[in-house]
């Protein structure tokens, strides 16, 4: 943790450590690269901040978010791409499946429940909705691992709608079984 004004922090003993300008003192903070800090170390924030990362406020997650912004489109537009697609093939194989079944058949407990609250089509819709503006804010909250998140999504979406529509028949009988035997 350093100083938000100077941006300095200074290791004064293994308990604590304070800012030379502010006398701010914050509980110590796990060593960076080093076991014991020196006492009366200078550390400059930005090489602390890349070591730790510890969110102090929601203002901290905004100026993430917007910094991380910048260029995002243009480095994940192949991602954005798929993500989208598979997004959209699910989000129609689940009305698809909700039209013929019911909402309660639905896995997802937020899909489930805003099916049930919104019907088997505007529930899909809004479910997917926010299922996609999640993958985005993660992903550009989490920019250096985004491709990391966007593979296991996109291979998930895809795979669910191919489940919705002709899966459903194959696996359900075992997999309903296989979940009974592991509830507890």
């Amino acid at each position: 943790m350093a100083c938000w004004d100077t941006g300095i922090i200074e290791f004064r003993n293994d308990d604590m450590m304070e800012c030379w300008e502010c006398a701010d003192r914050s509980p110590t903070i796990p060593p960076f690269q080093h076991s014991n800090p020196t006492p009366g170390r200078r550390i400059d924030a930005g090489v602390a901040a890349l070591r730790i990362s510890e969110l102090r406020s929601i203002r901290d997650i905004y100026t993430r978010l917007h910094e991380n912004w910048v260029g995002y489109v243009d480095q994940y537009r192949v991602f954005l791409v798929l993500v989208v697609l598979a997004s959209l093939a699910d989000m129609a194989s689940t009305i698809h499946f909700m039209l013929n079944s019911s909402p309660q058949a639905e896995f997802h407990p937020t899909v489930r429940f805003l099916s049930q609250f919104f019907g088997p089509v505007l529930g899909p819709v809004f479910g997917k909705t926010v299922q996609f503006i999640v993958t985005i804010t993660l992903t550009v909250f989490l920019r250096r691992g985004a491709i990391f998140i966007f593979v296991p999504v996109i291979v998930l979406y895809a795979w669910a709608a191919w489940y919705n529509v002709w899966g459903y028949h194959l696996y359900y009988p075992r997999l309903l079984h296989i979940l009974e035997h592991l509830a507890i």
